[in-house]
């Protein structure tokens, strides 16, 4: 699937810095599997009734050849201790706005998660964006697995949308937005939450995927199919237990 393909909305901040309150309405839904987590070699990954499941994540990277071979470049060209102070840096900030889109989903003070003179404007755009696009959150921060692709993963959104629709949101920080085959990663680990949740919610097959994206001035709600991005998800999976000589399928 190319950038074209996907249906992008992009929302500029504005002046505005009071966060309106939550009009989502926040109603848990039950999926029953147990899931514990455990790091082997620097990975994660996740035990069900005594079997082991790579997470998503884990999969993914060790079958991005091309993005591993891109980071190590990176990581020669501005040195190990550059590399890791941005590195932090980068996770502590998307920590930050992820545990924002939780809080405020589930109607949780925000005050908090705003550290800087740029944070209530970005706050604000993302109160507008979530309460506009967002009827009923299903679920949020769940583990889930997909005994279909043997691989398990902690997902940040299944909503019902303001349209109908239930669908995966999967939240994405970064200085700019990503844009053509650096969405795949993205598309792909949706995939994988709207697999899973088809299996385990009980809500009928979901197919639609968003990535929403929280850069400094600009959010970008992206949709796509999960039917687009399965094939290759599967081959992703199969070139794992490839690799790993991990039987997941």
């Amino acid at each position: 699937m190319t950038a074209q393909e996907w249906h992008t909305h992009e929302y500029p901040f504005w002046n505005e810095a009071n966060i309106p309150a939550s009009t989502i309405v926040y109603d848990p839904q039950p999926v029953r599997v147990t899931l514990s987590e455990a790091y082997h070699d620097g990975k994660r990954w996740y035990t069900s009734d005594g079997t082991r499941y790579p997470s998503i994540t884990t999969l993914l990277s060790a079958t991005d050849s091309e993005g591993q071979t891109a980071l190590r470049q990176w990581r020669k060209r501005v040195g190990a201790a550059e590399a890791d102070r941005v590195t932090k840096t980068a996770a502590g900030n998307g920590t930050r706005w992820h545990d924002f889109c939780e809080s405020f989903i589930m109607g949780q003070p925000l005050w908090k998660y705003l550290k800087d003179p740029s944070d209530p404007p970005m706050a604000a755009a993302i109160a507008t964006l979530l309460n506009t696009r967002i009827r009923t959150v299903l679920l949020s921060e769940s583990r889930v697995l997909s005994t279909r692709h043997r691989v398990a993963g902690r997902m940040d959104v299944c909503a019902e949308l303001t349209d109908g629709r239930i669908a995966v949101l999967d939240f994405k920080t970064g200085k700019k937005p990503k844009i053509g085959n650096r969405l795949v990663n993205y598309a792909l680990q949706a995939t994988f939450y709207a697999d899973a949740l088809t299996e385990w919610l009980g809500r009928g097959t979901i197919d639609t995927i968003v990535i929403v994206q929280l850069c400094p001035k600009l959010l970008v709600w992206q949709e796509s199919s999960a039917d687009a991005w399965r094939p290759l998800l599967e081959e992703r999976v199969a070139q794992f237990a490839e690799g790993t000589k991990t039987l997941l399928t």
